[in-house]
């Protein structure tokens, strides 16, 4: 139980403190509310006593008559005095179950919503991270945190304990108002009632912890398998193994519906025993009143018993229900707990400017690289060595070298995405964060595999923007420099064509074109090309290029560069090799100087032969 307590203090805390101030407000009025409960039970108790005295024609006594004068229906025939009371009863009893009903709707809405709010702040504070964070990430575990995970969160479990304080309640006043008119009935009914309760929840409360865990990495395990199928398809088709993976996705889903079926069941067992229970008490009960109390005081209580555990029983069901689905959802919610406990160690990220501004003004295209050494945390060797690099406004820096000399690893520090070992990285004169905070949009970055979303080709292009017809003029000028227009000029409804997920049914050139033109909409004034153009052709790569090169003196280019054409025109050439700055000049003084990018150069030369013919 300690436990359990543990948990739930922890799940509470994806609430601020001033929600969980209205959180425990709505659970203490819930509470309150269960003082109806027990005032209707009583006044049917003496709705009960009055019938039996009128049956044998005697006057209202004792605490009947003492109610029925507060009441002021001492003077009342009896007829009237039980249909008053019978109405006073059912107004009572009715007025709770609405009360709680909306009061319950309104929890849950509030819980649902505080889910969604932390469900954004999650993600926010996980894309915060350094890139290899995030990279080592498996995107189901995110997908399932912010879904399924937060929600039995929020509902499954915080929602759900509404429901166990205010029934736990109900039943502590309802059994303490009965133990004050008969100890013997309130005794009874604690014994066999919450016995059972305790019992039913004590044997199954680890089995349904284990089935929600169970689910949970089921449901995990059929994505991540499902997924596999999508990414690999031309490998699974080719070693055919289509078969093998629907065998291993079929095995999975069996598995994942029986643990199903049995979490559905589990409910219906408390529902039995609860039953058990009340047949139980309703005997022993009848028996013992009718052998201890004379007629009227027996039917009277009986008739207490009867309407306490009319509400009684539903609320131990309840809480016997309720208790076993917050364990299954404990264990459905326990991947999620464990990526709320790592996001706490994480930042959040500082709000984002939405609306597109091309003036930048007060930026200065200019980075300082200072004695940057890097390794990737799961590595004990360096992957850059001690570089010192000096990118100066308007100038043109292409860096080269053999594959897995760090050229990729040095662009992503200059953007800022690794958390450096040592040296220090300025982009005009602030940390690379910093100065994509202030001034967004000024520096851009075309990867070597460029990524689409599920939209249009315009919202593709203006990703994360803010659409602005006033910039119409301007997107069409980005499409002209990234040679886009005619290949849009095809579509049937042009800029406003809807693509599918990842550009399916796009050439790899024409996501990279569209990649290009992402970069250039925002109007950088420094630009960052990891092999932005390997998927091109020899004509469309001159043609960019010739685009890109107008742009010189009015913006920064630092270029990952395979093709010689492109290392010819920079200003300056960093070749790296093994994560070392080999060498830094002109094409020419580096190809003196570096005996292996001399050799490369002239490979580089075969390969710009090659694609132009």
């Amino acid at each position: 139980m300690s436990k359990l307590i543990d948990i739930t203090r922890e799940c509470l805390q994806i609430l601020n403190r001033r929600d969980r101030k209205i959180y425990w407000i709505i659970v203490i009025v819930q509470c309150f509310l269960a003082i109806l409960d027990l005032i209707g039970v009583m006044v049917i108790g003496i709705i009960g006593s009055l019938t039996i005295q009128g049956v044998q024609s005697r006057s209202p006594q004792g605490k009947t008559l003492e109610v029925l004068k507060v009441l002021q229906l001492s003077e009342f025939s009896l007829q009237a005095q039980v249909a008053a009371l019978t109405v006073f009863a059912v107004v009572v009893l009715l007025m709770k179950t609405v009360l709680t009903m909306v009061l319950t709707k309104k929890i849950l809405n509030f819980l649902s919503r505080r889910g969604s709010d932390t469900a954004s702040i999650l993600v926010e504070k996980l894309i915060g991270e350094p890139l290899t964070s995030v990279q080592n990430r498996d995107s189901h575990d995110i997908e399932y945190a912010i879904g399924a995970g937060l929600s039995s969160i929020t509902l499954g479990v915080l929602g759900l304990i509404v429901t166990v304080i205010s029934d736990f309640a109900l039943v502590i006043i309802l059994l303490l108002g009965v133990f004050i008119i008969d100890p013997l009935i309130a005794c009874i009914t604690f014994v066999l009632l919450g016995g059972g309760g305790v019992l039913f929840y004590s044997i199954m409360h680890k089995k349904a912890r284990l089935l929600g865990t169970t689910t949970a990495h089921m449901n995990l395990a059929i994505n991540g398998k499902i997924n596999e199928v999508i990414s690999l398809y031309r490998e699974i088709y080719v070693r055919n193994k289509r078969s093998y993976y629907s065998d291993e996705i079929r095995k999975l889903k069996i598995a994942h519906s029986e643990a199903l079926a049995e979490q559905t069941f589990m409910p219906n067992i408390s529902k039995y025993a609860v039953e058990i229970s009340v047949i139980f008490s309703i005997v022993i009960i009848s028996a013992v009143q009718f052998l201890s109390n004379n007629a009227a005081g027996a039917t009277a209580s009986l008739a207490i018993f009867l309407a306490a555990t009319s509400r009684l029983a539903p609320a131990i069901l309840r809480i016997q229900q309720s208790m076993v689905q917050i364990q299954i959802n404990l264990g459905v919610a326990e991947p999620t707990l464990l990526v709320l406990r790592r996001a706490e160690t994480i930042a959040s990220v500082p709000e984002d400017n939405k609306v597109y501004d091309e003036e930048h003004v007060g930026f200065v295209p200019t980075a300082k690289i200072s004695n940057v050494s890097f390794k990737y945390p799961s590595s004990s060797s360096m992957v850059l060595k001690n570089i010192t690099i000096d990118v100066t406004e308007g100038s043109f820096v292409a860096i080269v070298g053999p594959s897995g000399s760090g050229k990729t690893t040095l662009v992503d520090v200059l953007l800022g995405l690794h958390e450096l070992g040592d040296g220090q990285i300025q982009i005009s004169n602030l940390s690379p964060a910093d100065a994509i905070y202030r001034w967004p949009g000024a520096i851009s970055y075309v990867p070597q595999s460029v990524r689409l979303i599920n939209g249009t080709i315009r919202e593709n292009i203006v990703f994360g923007f803010q659409r602005d017809s006033s910039q119409d003029l301007h997107l069409q000028e980005v499409i002209k420099s990234a040679i886009l227009d005619e290949f849009i000029s095809t579509l049937p409804n042009g800029l406003d064509t809807l693509i599918g997920k990842d550009g399916i049914g796009m050439s790899g050139g024409q996501a990279q074109r569209i990649g290009i033109a992402r970069a250039l909409y925002t109007n950088p004034k420094f630009l960052i090309l990891d092999e932005a153009t390997s998927a091109l052709d020899s004509e469309t790569e001159i043609d960019i290029a010739r685009s890109i090169s107008l742009l010189r003196g009015k913006v920064t280019v630092v270029a990952i560069a395979h093709r010689l054409s492109t290392v010819q025109r920079a200003d300056k050439v960093i070749y790296l090799d093994a994560g070392s700055k080999i060498s830094e000049g002109t094409f020419d003084e580096v190809r003196k100087v570096v005996p292996g990018f001399d050799r490369q150069a002239e490979i580089l030369t075969i390969d710009d032969e090659g694609s132009s013919n």
